[in-house]
């Protein structure tokens, strides 16, 4: 359990990566958290009232997603955290900018002006680089999402062309697949486009279709994957 409360503290404090596996938390991420972390303890000894509520909240939502069994960290386990921890990072970014806002005007007879200047330009380069970090991060992420489910899109959008419709309890045996994943993903987007819960998807890969494959069903429906997209037999209910 502490091994899992530290991976997702760090991937709400540092959402870098998509995987889930603890193993693939980078050291950056593992020190995010872990900074997060005394943080929070710091703000439970000296923080005010609500400082002490929001973070016992964050704790608190972390908690139920840290009893698996497996070495696993889900980003989306981190969702219900996310309110208190962005109210947390709200309230320090602005209670820094109001202490270095207050330095610099109160220095500003004593410190020559070039100097409040280089400070406040310093600081401002500082929010710039950071910014431009979190963007070049957020779209590295959003690539490596598109790429990891297009898969699902092509499912989504170009089966129901070639399928029009699934009779319930039916299958989609798709010959020459791309689908080897976790066949949990494939079912729920077909029972989502077809709106009925009783399907299931059977990808079958060139060694499965080498070796037969499973006997086709009346309610079944069979395609072939190409390059080009998805091809129906004229009769794809036929059994085997």
């Amino acid at each position: 359990m502490p091994d899992h409360y530290w991976g997702l503290l760090s991937k709400l404090v540092w959402p870098v990566r998509d995987g889930v596996l603890l193993s693939k938390i980078s050291e950056g991420q593992w020190t995010a958290g872990a900074i997060a972390a005394a943080a929070g303890v710091a703000l439970l000894i000296v923080g005010t009232g609500r400082l002490r509520f929001l973070v016992v909240w964050a704790a608190l939502a972390l908690l139920p997603f840290t009893i698996w069994l497996l070495p696993i960290a889900p980003a989306r386990y981190v969702y219900m955290a996310a309110v208190p921890f962005a109210i947390i990072v709200s309230w320090g970014a602005v209670s820094v900018y109001d202490g270095v806002r207050a330095s610099l005007v109160g220095r500003r007879v004593a410190a020559s002006p070039p100097l409040s200047r280089a400070v406040a330009g310093l600081l401002a380069a500082a929010l710039l680089v950071a910014a431009g970090l979190a963007a070049s991060e957020t779209a590295e992420r959003n690539r490596a999402y598109a790429a990891g489910t297009e898969p699902y899109r092509i499912l989504a959008q170009e089966l129901p062309a070639v399928v029009p419709a699934i009779p319930s309890n039916g299958r989609v045996i798709i010959y020459y697949g791309i689908w080897d994943g976790y066949a949990i993903w494939s079912d729920a987007v077909i029972q989502t486009i077809y709106r009925d819960r009783s399907l299931t998807v059977v990808n079958l890969t060139a060694a499965q279709v080498e070796a037969g494959g499973p006997p086709v069903r009346p309610n079944d429906r069979v395609v072939f994957y190409t390059d080009k997209g998805f091809i129906a037999p004229v009769r794809s209910s036929s059994t085997r």
